[in-house]
């Protein structure tokens, strides 16, 4: 297969494995600490106001699951785009995957109020955490 469409393909999968790893653990997340009644109509109405109070009054773990999901999905995207991706151009499709995230969070940080410091800590994971398991991959493909 041509190493562009290997790589093309790398990203797909590799976004639809984070996809999933990130519903899993959020689903998880969930299970533990489920969400307050009032959110779901607050969200649909979007009621900034009062989204910024529920997202306030939720446990930190309930912050922390959803950190640790987005850590994890894009850990395992990045390992599912270098074990795909050709071994000299593992790195574009991993930035890619990254990318992607990266603004699908800021999408999310725009309709759904977050406290700063889940701001940072969740725009810090994508890129490092993509990228040790791209590297993850090629170790793992270079030892004999």
């Amino acid at each position: 297969m041509n190493g562009f469409w290997r790589g093309l393909l790398a990203c797909l999968l590799g976004l639809i494995a984070a996809g999933f790893v990130i519903a899993g653990i959020e689903s998880l997340g969930m299970a533990i600490y489920p969400p307050p009644a009032d959110m779901l109509p607050a969200y649909e109405a979007q009621d900034t106001v009062r989204m910024r109070e529920i997202i306030a009054s939720l446990p930190l773990g309930s912050l922390l699951f959803v950190l640790a999901a987005y850590f994890w999905g894009s850990f395992v995207g990045g390992l599912t785009a270098g074990a795909i991706a050709p071994q000299a151009k593992f790195f574009w499709p991993t930035l890619v995957i990254a990318t992607v995230l990266t603004l699908c969070s800021i999408l999310y940080f725009w309709k759904i109020p977050s406290p700063f410091w889940f701001q940072v800590s969740n725009l810090a994971v994508y890129f490092p955490l993509s990228l040790a398991g791209a590297g993850l991959a090629k170790w793992m493909r270079a030892k004999p």
